[in-house]
């Protein structure tokens, strides 16, 4: 029991170390982020006035038709684009990898729990804590 603030520190200190230097690279993702939004609006707010000019408002050529033009398709691979990346993460560190790092520093201490406590008593608070 003695060792119980120590073991703390090391459990918590643990995935600091190894989370942190994925935090570096936030600032940069976050730039490209923007900067490919602003790039990819104006790109794509372009095409679709382009693409709403020529075939809803008919400024196309008479003999030109819809289908098998690959203006449709090429819309909707300029809206994927955006999509990937409207919905790219600028912090690389997830939940369930924060969780995994703290797994991983208190596995080594279960040995030492168990001769503190008993099985049950571990199991009974460990499923109150995550419920």
């Amino acid at each position: 029991m003695s060792f119980k603030y120590l073991i703390f520190i090391i459990v918590m200190l643990a995935p600091v170390l190894f989370i942190a230097p994925c935090l570096a690279f936030s600032s940069k993702l976050l730039n490209c982020k923007r900067r490919a939004l602003l790039e990819y609006g104006a790109l794509g707010d372009r095409y679709a006035k382009d693409f709403h000019e020529k075939w809803i408002e008919g400024k196309r050529d008479d003999n030109e038709a819809l289908l098998g033009s690959s203006d449709i398709q090429s819309l909707a691979d300029l809206a994927n684009s955006f999509e990937v990346v409207r919905s790219m993460k600028v912090i690389l560190v997830t939940k369930s990898s924060v969780m995994t790092f703290l797994l991983a520093a208190i596995i080594p201490f279960t040995p030492l729990l168990l001769t503190v406590y008993p099985f049950d008593e571990l199991l009974a608070r460990f499923v109150k804590m995550v419920l």
